[in-house]
């Protein structure tokens, strides 16, 4: 994996990297420098581009057999572990929210996501390592607005 440094690399070398199947683009949070996400450019699996429609009712031998992997290498009990996931109503959810995933090597990342990626990091790390502190709402600006001011302002005695 190598670093990307913003203005290196245009939309479209972007674009030509993500359509390459020998190289993948990605970007992580963990590693943020509190602006922004930082972005990689690396080697691509060999299963990047392939497709396996309903890998999440297939048996780990299918998947290999289909994807034309050798069995028993893991590659297919990732596929199957990510197609049940995105397959699961559970995921499969609208909105956005605002919360924290706790990641058990990366430490803790506050983020503003679609609420499906704060299910699915439940499903992958455990429902006690995400937090949800807001949302899910509609849009991303009704997920950030200010708490309204209160009608009622009680004095405090001290």
């Amino acid at each position: 994996m190598v670093k990307v440094y913003a203005g290196e690399y245009t939309l479209v070398d972007l674009a030509e990297i993500g359509a390459n199947p020998h190289y993948r683009t990605a970007v992580t949070p963990w590693t943020g420098d509190g602006i922004g996400l930082k972005r990689y450019v690396g080697r691509a699996v060999a299963l990047k581009g392939k497709r396996c429609k309903g890998a999440a009712k297939m048996s780990e031998a299918e998947i290999a057999k289909r994807l034309g992997i050798p069995e028993g290498h893991g590659w297919a009990r990732a596929v199957k572990k990510i197609a049940s996931t995105a397959a699961d109503p559970e995921t499969k959810v609208p909105g956005v929210a605002l919360g924290t995933i706790h990641h058990p090597k990366k430490g803790s990342r506050r983020m503003l996501l679609p609420y499906r990626c704060f299910k699915i990091a439940e499903k992958h790390l455990g429902k006690d390592k995400v937090e949800i502190e807001r949302g899910p709402l509609a849009h991303a600006r009704e997920v950030i607005k200010p708490a309204p001011y209160p009608e009622i302002i009680a004095p405090i005695p001290v």
